[in-house]
C-alpha cells in the first residue's frame, strides 16, 4: 500500500478543495490564468502541478509516460553548439556578433578548427560580468582577452546532435538556473534552489530545523516512486544531497550496467544517467577539454538504448546542459522567480532572481514534437516540475513551482512510437589526438 508522506498529502488536499498549500482556487487554471500567475511568480512552494499547470495540460497518470530519463552535461551555451543549426525560427548568434577585450577591440565569433576547446572562467563574478547588465559583452574581458569563449561549432562537427535537434523538439529559451558555476545550477536541477550558495560547496541543513533540505529524491522516496542514478565516478546528486547518497547506495549504479539493465527489464520511474568530467578530452560529459565526439558517443548510446526498449514507448528523455560554461551567448538571461527568501553566501546583491545564460535543451520520446522550435521560457526547474506533475509531487520553491514544465514541447494526444534514422557516431581518432597534442 502507497504510503503518503504528511507533506505530500497536504499538497493533495489543495487540489482538491484549496488550502494551506497557498493559493484559494478549487479548480484548476486555464493556461493562460496559470501563464499570467507564473508570470508574477504567484505560485508557491508546496503547490502541486495541478494547480499551477494548466487544465488543458494532463497531470499525474494522465501523463502517458512511465519513465523520465534525465542526461544533464556540461558546460556549452546555446549559441556555442548551435548557431549554425538551419531550423526556421531558431533564435541565434550571428557569426558576425563580436565581444570586446579590455582595449575595445571587437572579437568576433570563429568556428573552432578541433572538436576541443580550452574552458573558460564560468564562476559567479565572471557570469554577472558576462551578463553585465544584459550587454552580454564580457566573455572575452572575463577570460585574460582571450578569444576562446566565442568559439562555436557547427553540423559538421555536432551531426548527431543537429540531426537530433531536427528531428525531435528542441528550445531556444532554456536558460541555466543561475549566473553561477556548475554546483549551484545543478542544485537548482535537483532541488529548485541552491540555498543561498554561490559556488562550488555542499549545503548544510536547513538552520531553523536542523533538517536537510528537500529534494528530488526525498520526494520520489515519499510517494514511493521508484529512481536510480546511473554514473562514472561520483555522482551528482550528492552535490545537492550528500545523505541520500550515503543512505541509498543501492540506487546509484554504475553507469556501465545501464544498457544491461534496460535490456533485462529493469528502469525506474525517474532515471538519471551521467558520465564522468574527470576524463580529459575523452570526458563523456562534455565538459571542456572534453572532444565533442566522445558526448555525442556517450548521449547517443542512452538514447538508442531507450528507444530500442519496450520502455520507448512510454518513457520521456530530458538532454539539457548544466551551464554554460563561459561561453558566449547573444541573448541576455531574463529575470526569474527567487525560489526562496536565502541571501548569497558570498554577501552580493543577487538574490537568485534572474536566469543563467541559454543552454541546450531537448524532449526525445514519441510525445515529443516532431521538429519542434519551443520559445518558452524556461530553466532547468522545468524539468524538475515535469517530473512533480508526473508523479504527484509538490514543488519544493518559488522556482519549481512557477515553471512550465515544457509542456509545450510534448503532444500527448498523437505519439509517434516509430525510431528515426539518426547518425552513428563514430570517435575521430585523428580529431581526438589533436585534442590531445600540446
Amino acid at each position: 500500500m502507497r504510503v503518503i508522506q504528511p507533506r505530500t498529502l497536504l499538497c493533495l488536499v489543495w487540489s482538491a478543495v484549496a488550502s494551506a498549500c497557498g493559493g484559494t482556487a478549487i479548480k484548476r487554471p486555464t493556461a493562460a490564468e496559470a501563464e499570467g500567475q507564473r508570470a508574477a511568480c504567484a505560485y508557491q512552494s508546496g503547490m502541486s502541478a495541478s494547480a499551477t499547470i494548466g487544465k488543458e495540460m494532463p497531470t499525474g497518470d494522465d501523463i502517458p509516460i512511465d519513465h523520465i530519463i534525465l542526461i544533464m552535461q556540461e558546460n556549452r551555451s546555446f549559441d556555442h553548439y548551435y548557431s549554425e543549426l538551419d531550423i526556421p525560427g531558431l533564435d541565434v548568434a550571428a557569426r558576425t556578433a563580436t565581444n570586446p577585450d579590455s582595449k575595445g577591440n571587437a572579437v568576433q565569433r570563429f568556428h573552432f578548427d578541433k572538436k576541443c576547446a580550452t574552458s573558460p572562467d564560468h564562476g559567479w563574478d565572471t557570469e554577472h560580468a558576462n551578463f553585465d547588465g544584459g550587454k552580454n559583452d564580457g566573455f572575452v574581458k572575463t577570460n585574460g582577452d582571450g578569444a576562446y569563449p566565442m568559439g562555436y561549432f557547427d553540423g559538421n562537427d555536432l551531426p548527431y546532435y543537429y540531426a537530433l535537434a531536427k528531428t525531435f523538439a528542441i528550445s531556444d529559451r532554456h536558460f541555466s538556473s543561475v549566473l553561477g558555476p556548475t554546483w549551484p545550477n545543478r542544485m537548482f536541477y535537483f532541488a529548485g534552489t541552491s540555498w543561498g550558495l554561490t559556488h562550488n560547496t555542499f549545503p548544510g541543513p536547513d538552520p531553523v530545523t536542523g533538517n536537510p533540505y528537500p529534494t528530488l529524491f526525498r520526494e520520489l522516496d515519499s510517494a514511493k516512486v521508484s529512481w536510480a542514478c546511473y554514473s562514472q565516478g561520483n555522482p551528482t546528486p550528492a552535490i545537492a544531497d550528500i545523505n541520500e547518497y550515503v543512505d541509498h547506495r543501492e540506487s546509484f549504479l554504475d553507469q556501465s550496467t545501464f544498457a544491461a539493465d534496460v535490456a533485462a527489464g529493469k528502469l525506474a520511474a525517474v532515471t538519471i544517467v551521467e558520465g564522468s568530467d574527470m576524463l580529459g578530452t575523452m570526458s563523456p560529459d562534455e565538459g571542456p577539454p572534453s572532444d565533442v565526439d566522445i558526448g555525442q558517443s556517450f548521449v547517443s548510446g542512452i538514447i538508442g538504448t531507450i528507444m530500442k526498449s519496450p520502455f520507448w514507448k512510454r518513457s520521456a528523455i530530458f538532454l539539457t546542459y548544466d551551464e554554460n560554461g563561459g561561453f558566449y551567448d547573444h541573448v541576455a538571461p531574463p529575470a526569474a522567480c527567487p525560489p526562496d527568501d536565502l541571501p548569497p553566501d558570498n554577501g552580493g546583491s543577487d538574490r537568485f532572481d534572474r536566469f543563467g545564460f541559454r543552454v541546450p535543451f531537448f524532449v526525445i520520446s514519441p510525445y515529443a514534437k516532431r521538429g519542434y522550435v519551443s520559445h518558452v521560457v524556461g530553466d532547468q526547474t522545468d524539468i524538475l516540475r515535469f517530473v512533480e506533475a508526473r508523479f504527484g509531487l509538490p514543488s519544493m520553491t518559488r522556482r519549481d513551482a512557477n515553471a512550465a514544465a515544457a509542456f509545450d514541447m510534448f503532444d500527448f494526444a498523437h505519439p509517434d512510437v516509430g525510431i528515426p534514422a539518426l547518425p552513428t557516431v563514430s570517435i575521430d581518432q585523428a580529431a581526438l589526438a589533436a585534442c590531445d597534442a600540446p
